[in-house]
């Protein structure tokens, strides 16, 4: 899914080959068959549902205001155009490439915890060399939406008030999980404890 996802100028066809590859984390937890294993598989599950949602929710929030292309090339200067939106995509692209103090940083480290205590190296180093290349296409989409706009900026339609919160409560969530892991992690290893 990254190598692939790599390649994407269609933020959509990137969000959707990233998942992929966040399944395959998703299933390296399951790998070690261990309680930690499975909370953490829970704690990812959690994580990657709020930033990918988050992420989904703004490409669909720049088309409602206007900018239907998906293209990567229209959302440059997304941060002169539309800058909550902007802001709100930078915590999701920072938590799915898995960077602190995201709650997607702590996500893939407690799948690599699990695997290093199960001494499952092989899928690890896979899987560390793939978070690495994830931070290109990531990141890239950071760098376009912060670059100077091409053209002048339009007028766009504003961004109701139902679309800010549920994207507000999501970037924070994406952080104050990041920060407070604990939360949701506890929940996770109390499933999995029921299991194990």
């Amino acid at each position: 899914g990254n190598l692939v996802a790599i390649t994407q100028d269609n933020i959509k066809r990137m969000l959707a080959y990233s998942g992929i590859a966040h399944a395959g984390y998703i299933l390296l937890g399951v790998l070690p068959g261990t309680a930690q294993a499975f909370s953490a598989t829970l704690f990812y599950i959690a994580a990657y549902s709020v930033m990918n949602f988050g992420a989904f929710a703004v490409v669909t929030a720049v088309a409602a205001g206007g900018e239907q292309n998906a293209d990567l090339s229209h959302w440059r200067g997304l941060f002169y155009r539309r800058p909550f939106l902007a802001t709100v995509m930078t915590i999701f692209m920072l938590s799915l490439a898995g960077i602190p103090p995201t709650v997607g940083f702590f996500a893939k480290l407690f799948v690599f915890q699990a695997l290093v205590n199960a001494q499952i190296w092989a899928p690890l180093i896979v899987a560390v060399i793939m978070t690495i290349v994830s931070f290109y296409y990531y990141l890239r989409v950071i760098v376009i939406m912060l670059a100077a706009p091409d053209e002048v900026a339009v007028e766009k339609r504003p961004l109701g008030i139902p679309t800010s919160t549920v994207l507000g409560v999501a970037g924070l969530a994406t952080v104050v999980l990041g920060i407070f892991p604990a939360v949701v992690l506890d929940w996770a290893t109390r499933a999995a404890s029921l299991h194990f």
